[in-house]
């Protein structure tokens, strides 16, 4: 794992140390080693910087930039390409010679060799730069799930990109004007959504996308190169459940085994979950030797699955490490969030991720986690809560007018009660799914809202255009459970999920790599018949069947808890002066990114018991802007 920077300078203004600033803003994705180098091109500067976690062949020869025996071609890379020895070999068939024993140099012939095709070959995550110093091209590549993040800023005369937006800071040319919408979409749902970014000129390359600029034109274009839709739309497989469980269990035992490729120490995180365990699981009984488990225990019984997780190592017989850890460790990450995540990020599981991400560290460099799985597999309580919630209102009469009532609450009556009254409130929560019936993503979406279009108006000013989008989805002919699943791959997984797992982990030099997220398990599994993932209220039901092979269904059962903190409590005891620091009119009136009655009127409710999600981003956003702005 790794962290890549760079520019191009169309104005020819820049400088190697400027890009060597930018890649020491990355120094935490990268101890091992930094290569920054400065092209002088026919129509523009390019500039490449690199900071190496090593993971593989631990050399010099993995350094990077990295380039052609002929010197014509450029690369620098982070993350995995698990498979890249059998590409090596295909590579090696046609010719090709190889200096290192990376998977960096194989990427780089691999590309010389087939262009952008050459990434259907590729199994892994990956954000990439790749120039073609004779045509003057640059490819910005980045893995379908969108697991390895990659950004770019189009400023004046200047394109740059990086791993994360804190090395545009180091660039003169950076604008850092925010996008209103996009603080907004944060604001919401705690995360911001697709492509964008909270700065105007700054744009994600979307997951399974390719972005080529031209030098010689200074055109952008963009391609996307696969989809999790292409195979939601595709005919259902017609397999019966227990053809469907081997076929699946044969890609996850190929999955796992090319995720411990490596040249360093490997771990995985075991909760006590079905995803976790099924790695944990498959992992110990088809590897050579025993895999290190490692697991975080809290104080509080409500979030501790400790015990259950150390029943589960020993059955399995894993080299299990674990740690009990108090609630002042998890408060002293608190005020680290905002530099660790160097844009607004609201989800409350990235505490305890950075805690476990920094315990598993002390032990090895890789560590494997079970992210996904509730994606693929509709794990998630909320997909049968919305199906049931859907399902009601269509038989139910009185549908038309509860949406009615939702829409004048909601709409008109908001304003004359108050956001912070009772009735409002108690009114919205029970109300507000309805807005989009019968749209089940629409659904599910509008129930994750924080805030909603109307207070989000008062909130930011006229300076909000429109409402914020509730979830579009392509209508797949496979019902609404597939809907639901398709959306949350698509957005709340590379948004969310993976910014929170790969921020965690990086800010301590350890590389996350997510078994269940290989995209050959996503495909086959979106073909799947849909109550082969749930069915009767049993969520992720063929993973469960081929967990039950690995685990007892007694050391497994029982309602996952997941990473938590009990936000509401902190917010009116430990992280109260944060509150008032934060969310005090002078900051609020200093910083003029907020209307200060609002935030008034929010702090006055969060004292009578209420608001306490809102008051939550509005902090963390605060947070975040006095660090970076």
């Amino acid at each position: 794992m790794c962290g890549l920077v760079g520019f191009v300078d169309f104005s020819f203004r820049s400088s190697k140390d400027v890009l060597e600033r930018m890649t020491d803003t990355l120094s935490h994705r990268g101890p091992d080693g930094t290569g920054c180098d400065l092209f002088q091109g026919n129509n523009a500067q390019v500039g490449l910087g690199h900071k190496r976690l090593s993971i593989l062949d631990l050399s010099e020869l993995g350094r990077q930039p990295m380039y052609s025996a002929d010197g014509q071609y450029a690369i620098i890379f982070n993350g995995e390409v698990y498979n890249f020895r059998d590409i090596r070999t295909r590579l090696l068939e046609k010719g090709y010679q190889f200096k290192s024993e990376s998977d960096s140099e194989v990427i780089l012939y691999a590309l010389i060799e087939e262009g952008a095709e050459a990434i259907d070959r590729f199994i892994g995550m990956f954000a990439i730069v790749f120039f073609d110093l004779q045509s003057e091209k640059i490819l910005l590549i980045r893995d379908r799930v969108g697991v390895k993040p990659l950004y770019y800023a189009e400023e004046t005369n200047v394109l740059l990109f990086s791993s994360q937006p804190r090395a545009f800071h180091m660039h003169p040319a950076f604008s850092r004007e925010l996008d209103i919408q996009a603080i907004a979409e944060f604001l919401d749902f705690g995360y911001i959504k697709k492509d964008r970014s909270i700065f105007k000129s700054v744009k994600q390359v979307a997951p399974g996308t390719v972005v080529e600029v031209d030098l010689k034109t200074r055109k952008l274009t963009q391609q996307r190169y696969w989809s999790i839709y292409d195979y939601f739309s595709k005919p259902v497989l017609i397999l019966d459940f227990e053809e469907a469980k081997k076929q699946l269990e044969a890609l996850l035992i190929d999955a796992f085994r090319l995720r411990m490729v490596s040249d360093v120490p490997v771990g995985v995180f075991l909760s006590g979950g079905i995803d976790s365990t099924t790695v944990a699981g498959i992992l110990q009984k088809h590897h050579s030797s025993t895999i290190s488990t490692f697991t975080i225990g809290f104080e509080s019984k409500e979030f501790n699955e400790a015990d259950k997780a150390k029943k589960i190592a020993k059955y399995l017989g894993t080299d299990h490490h674990e740690l009990y850890c108090s609630e002042r460790e998890l408060l002293d990450i608190f005020p680290r969030l905002a530099d660790i995540y160097d844009e607004p990020f609201a989800d409350k599981s990235a505490i305890p991720s950075t805690l476990v991400s920094e315990f598993a560290r002390k032990h090895v460099t890789v560590a494997l986690s079970a992210d996904g799985g509730d994606e693929v597999f509709a794990g998630y309580n909320k997909y049968q809560k919305n199906l049931q919630r859907l399902e009601g209102l269509k038989k139910e009469k009185g549908g038309g007018l509860k949406k009615m009532m939702y829409n004048l609450i909601y709409q008109n009556m908001s304003g004359l009660l108050g956001y912070q009254s009772k009735i409002y409130s108690k009114a919205y929560s029970q109300l507000k799914y309805l807005n989009a019936y019968p749209d089940a993503v629409k659904m599910m979406v509008s129930g994750a809202r924080t805030f909603g279009d109307r207070d989000l108006k008062s909130l930011l000013g006229s300076g909000l255009n429109g409402h914020l989008e509730e979830g579009s989805i392509p209508d797949f002919g496979q019902g609404e459970l597939t809907q639901l699943l398709a959306y949350d791959y698509n957005d709340y997984l590379p948004d969310d999920i993976m910014v929170k797992m790969d921020r965690a982990a990086m800010s301590i030099n350890l590389e996350g790599r997510e078994p269940l997220l290989d995209h050959r398990i996503a495909e086959f599994v979106a073909r799947l018949p849909s109550d082969y993932k749930l069915k009767d209220g049993i969520t992720k039901r063929i993973l469960r069947s081929i967990n039950h092979k690995y685990i007892p269904t007694h050391l497994t059962e029982g309602e996952k808890m997941g990473f938590a903190i009990p936000k509401k409590q902190w917010l009116e005891t430990h992280l109260k002066g944060y509150v008032d620091e934060y969310l005090g009119d002078d900051r609020i009136r200093r910083d003029g990114v907020f209307c200060p009655d609002y935030v008034k009127g929010l702090s006055k409710a969060f004292t009578r018991g209420s608001g306490h999600n809102r008051v939550w981003n509005l902090m963390i956003f605060n947070m975040w802007y006095q660090r970076w702005m």
